[in-house]
């Protein structure tokens, strides 16, 4: 969570992409997220969680920019087709 001491109209909503959990400046876990685009140039911020829960899947090899991308993008149509089920 961003700390309630910084008003509301000027905290910034950067959320993991995945779990939603807040990634901005000030919040707990703003120093271990990843940073990347999307395929559109607009910042997408995963938590060091679900960076390492991404990274399991693949042994915990290392993920490009491009898989983590990937990985995003299919937790997110997982998680659209299971809310529909």
């Amino acid at each position: 969570m961003v700390p309630e001491s910084i008003p509301s109209n000027l905290r910034a909503e950067q959320p993991c992409a995945m779990c939603r959990r807040e990634t901005a400046i000030g919040s707990l876990l703003h120093a271990a997220r990843r940073r990347i685009s999307d395929l559109d140039g607009r910042d997408i911020y995963v938590c060091a969680d679900c960076h390492e829960a991404a990274r399991a899947t693949r042994g915990g090899e290392p993920l490009s920019d491009d898989d983590l991308r990937n990985f995003v993008k299919s937790a997110s149509l997982a998680a659209i087709a299971w809310g529909r089920g």
